[in-house]
């Protein structure tokens, strides 16, 4: 099964200028993650919080529909072709 990850800009730095990633036997978001920070440890530090948990500020859409940020995302069954994209919620007054 393969999924693809969009980066967003602001993380693409931390890919070497990838703007997508595909990456195969991913059942979850948490998984897919997960694969990500092992291959990219710049990025997992932007994705993950201190705890090992998808960070609070981060955003998880799948196929243009938000799933939701942390654990909620974190469980989130995937299918072959699915599209994740991760952002970065700013907060600022």
């Amino acid at each position: 099964m393969s999924v693809r990850v969009i980066i967003p800009a602001m993380f693409q730095q931390s890919t070497e200028g990838a703007a997508s990633i595909e990456l195969t036997n991913c059942k979850t978001v948490g998984e897919c993650f997960i694969k990500l920070r092992n291959q990219y440890p710049q990025l997992g530090k932007m994705l993950f919080d201190e705890g090992d948990k998808i960070s609070g500020f981060l955003n998880v859409f799948i196929n243009g529909q938000r799933i939701g940020s942390g654990n909620e995302a974190f469980a989130s069954s995937l299918e072959e072709g699915d599209e994740i994209q991760p952002i970065m919620l700013i907060d600022g007054g």
